[in-house]
């Protein structure tokens, strides 16, 4: 995995080796996980804690941690690209 910027104001910003997931971030002032899709939707986690994005960041899958256990407990919404 690679840190780079990532032009969604998160603090820190991830890029996993996987099929689906491009990039995500987080936001830590407001608990915000932003997630960029490699077909090019981009979504916003709301509420989710630090550790959830530190067990997300540690997972053998991105893609199915994401699946399985951030978008079933977390409420999403679709981000604007501009």
């Amino acid at each position: 995995m690679a840190t780079e910027t990532m032009d969604l104001r998160v603090d820190k910003v991830v890029t996993p080796d996987s099929k689906n997931v491009k990039r995500y971030g987080y936001r830590e002032a407001d608990k915000v996980l932003v997630v960029e899709f490699v077909g090019g939707g981009q979504y916003e986690y709301l509420d989710v804690p630090q550790d959830e994005f530190e067990r997300m960041q540690n997972a053998p899958s991105v893609g199915k941690y994401l699946a399985h256990e951030i978008t079933p407990k977390y409420k999403a919404r679709k981000l604007e690209i501009k």
